[in-house]
């Protein structure tokens, strides 16, 4: 804390230094050049030397002022304490000045600091007293930037956190979503084929240990996706037999992504909730992924009854919609539509992201 403390320290003194040094050569130029349209001009050594030293005589003066200001900042007397003690530092000011002007070979200067000193404050000390006042505005201005960035940051950082609390609690809301309709499989199983219900408990185990390992995961690899959408249809399959099919069509150059974790599954449990239960004839799911460009496609059709009454868009795509807005705003398409000829189609487009990249840098 202590090193860091004179880290500051030795920096605001450096910053000080720098802008006072800047002060000093740019009146030394005006000096310099009015003076010589005038035909009286100083030497450029001379100006460079009477008014750097006057600058630096501020720089001495200037943490002082920082510290009245911090001592005051936010009194009820600021307003009061500050025209007092404008004056003051610039009374401050030109009588340092005056112990070295004779030397400097400045003007109005004569034998005596007194004398001097009283040529200086004719000359000079109006002008001077604005100095402590832009000094103080200056600190005052630093100081409400700083509170305005730091408070962006607060805010950015509290949206943040209530996204990923969003995030979280639209996994949590699959998991028991995902469970009790598994559950309901197995019940039904039971009451046909034991075996059967058996097996289909196993799968679920998996399923379910897959879900746990993954709930803290914002991203996972889109083969994983497949695979945990795969083994979930299996299960539905024990239960709806040759009324279930399905294909995953997944190009080549998809199969690296990293896609936000239960992004495929709640949306083939829709299929399976709204279209292969709403019929008797045979039900194909098409789970499909490609790459174009820097974007992900990916889509889940089934040639179901479509979005007609009573079926509607459903949790599954809902929270999905939900997901996506938190994880990529204003950067990706989602949509749910009947599909051409039969049934619902859902598709979204996202950025690509491999496991060489960080999956956020496509979100907020």
């Amino acid at each position: 804390m202590t090193s860091k403390r004179t880290s500051e320290r030795a920096s605001l003194a450096l910053r000080v230094l720098a802008a006072w040094t800047a002060v000093g050569l740019l009146l030394t130029a005006q000096s310099y050049f009015s003076g010589h349209l005038r035909g009286d001009g100083a030497p450029v050594a001379q100006a460079i030397r009477v008014w750097l030293v006057w600058a630096y005589t501020w720089a001495l003066l200037t943490p002082a002022a920082l510290a009245l200001y911090r001592r005051f900042r936010g009194h009820r007397l600021a307003w009061l304490v500050h025209p007092c003690a404008a004056p003051v530092f610039a009374l401050s000011n030109l009588a340092i000045f005056a112990f070295v002007a004779p030397a400097l070979g400045a003007q109005s200067t004569v034998p005596t600091w007194l004398g001097t000193l009283r040529n200086l404050v004719g000359s000079a000390f109006v002008v001077n007293v604005p100095l402590y006042l832009l000094v103080v505005g200056i600190a005052h201005w630093r100081e409400v930037a700083h509170a305005a960035r730091e408070r962006a940051t607060r805010e950015l950082a509290l949206e943040r956190q209530l996204a990923e609390a969003r995030l979280a609690m639209l996994r949590a809301q699959l998991q028991p979503h995902f469970l009790f309709n598994a559950l309901n499989t197995v019940a039904v199983l039971m009451r046909e084929n034991v075996d059967d219900a058996e097996r289909v408990l196993l799968s679920l185990a998996s399923l379910l240990r897959n879900v746990l390992q993954s709930s803290e995961a914002t991203f996972s690899p889109l083969a994983q996706e497949c695979a945990f959408a795969q083994t979930y249809l299996s299960v539905e399959k024990a239960r709806f037999g040759d009324r279930l099919e399905w294909r995953f069509d997944i190009e080549p150059g998809a199969v690296d992504a990293w896609v936000p974790s239960l992004i495929l599954q709640p949306l083939v449990e829709n299929s399976v909730r709204h279209a292969v239960s709403a019929k008797l004839a045979p039900t194909r799911i098409v789970v499909s992924a490609v790459r174009r460009g820097e974007r992900l496609h990916l889509a889940v059709r089934d040639d179901g009854p479509g979005l007609g009454p009573p079926r509607d868009a459903g949790v599954g795509p809902a929270n999905t919609r939900a997901r996506l807005e938190l994880l990529y705003p204003d950067q990706h398409v989602f949509s749910v539509a009947d599909a051409p000829g039969a049934g619902v189609e859902v598709r979204m487009a996202i950025p690509y992201h491999d496991a060489h990249d960080d999956p956020h840098a496509g979100g907020r």
